[in-house]
């Protein structure tokens, strides 16, 4: 039984608890989609055929769907582990020709592609940390010359006194966006839950961004953080 089919993700319930409450819970997400469009344009987008896209972790399909905003012409694949993720992610893009979905966990990803750009959004914190630089290897394998890898995910401080604080901030967060919606304090133990869980092994922001250039990335840069929440990003040259 591999890793992901320990987890919680692999249970159906639990994956539609997080597609039903993720713009409750995750702070500015809206803003996170944002900066990786901004990075597709910026980066990646070209005018002389189709970009292929990885989405590993693709939940749902929403990165996908913001791409597809920006690029109707590019080809995805997305590669989930959970039945129920893939399910929703196939609703969410059946307008959209071009897209294939492969079930397939993390300690299964293999060669693939070559893919232009490779996206992950709040996944990889569940690949225990002694393996991320074998993903990010394998990852860096499977992109063409150029390509480019961003991450959206935790990133914990680099200085232990300040990660209460950031903790801090998202419980914040929660609360203020819980009473402007209206939704009292159904999210508010959400930190405290994610803290505890096994399942999510949240590694620092530099530990991160080393494993990236021990992989062979170059132009390792973080984007745009917000407590313990950061996009960060690196190229195959």
């Amino acid at each position: 039984m591999s890793a992901f089919e320990k987890s919680q993700w692999a249970q159906s319930a639990f994956a539609r608890e997080y597609l039903e409450n993720a713009d409750h819970c995750i702070p500015e997400r809206r803003y996170l989609f944002h900066v990786l469009q901004s990075f597709y344009r910026t980066f990646v987008r070209r005018a002389d055929g189709p970009v292929r896209v990885c989405d590993l972790g693709c939940g749902d399909g929403v990165l996908t769907e913001q791409l597809l905003a920006e690029d109707a012409t590019l080809h995805a694949t997305l590669v989930d582990g959970s039945t129920e993720m893939l399910e929703a992610a196939r609703r969410r893009l059946s307008g959209h020709a071009n897209t294939r979905f492969v079930q397939q966990p993390f300690d299964a990803f293999g060669e693939a592609g070559p893919f232009d750009l490779v996206v992950s959004g709040f996944a990889i914190h569940h690949v225990e940390p002694g393996q991320r630089v074998a993903l990010f290897q394998a990852i860096h394998r499977c992109l063409a010359p150029t390509g480019a890898f961003v991450n959206i995910d935790v990133a914990l401080p680099d200085s232990p006194s300040h990660l209460e604080w950031h903790y801090q901030l998202w419980r914040e967060w929660i609360a203020e966006h819980s009473r402007a919606h209206g939704l009292g304090e159904t999210f508010q133990d959400v930190p405290a839950k994610a803290r505890a869980d096994p399942d999510n092994k949240y590694r620092p922001l530099g530990e991160q961004l080393a494993d990236l250039h021990a992989a062979g990335f170059e132009e390792v840069e973080c984007h745009y953080r917000n407590g313990i929440f950061a996009i960060y990003s690196g190229r195959r040259l």
